[in-house]
């Protein structure tokens, strides 16, 4: 395994592990939120809400411009370790 897979998989594990944690850290108040119990005008903007950031942030942002982008950073030092660095000095 060369430098630059290692680098793009430390990378790559960085950016699971800070989602993860994010994840982690908000469900118990989505899932705490549920368990109480919400009104019928709570679930509404509940679901409302759920819906237009899964659309907007999720699919929008993060699989449309994020994650490529994640990717091809992710995939660059795989490049780099290939090519002859001393061509360059």
């Amino acid at each position: 395994m060369s430098w630059g897979r290692i680098g793009a998989a430390w990378g790559i594990a960085g950016v699971v592990l800070l989602l993860g944690s994010a994840v982690a850290r908000l469900t118990p108040f989505a899932v705490d939120a549920v368990r109480a119990g919400l009104t019928p005008g709570q679930w509404v903007a509940f679901v409302a809400s759920v819906a237009f950031f899964a659309y907007t942030n999720g699919y929008r942002v993060f699989q449309r411009q994020w994650s490529p982008r994640i990717v091809a950073r992710a995939a660059r030092p795989v490049r780099w370790a290939g090519a002859d660095c001393r061509r360059a000095w």
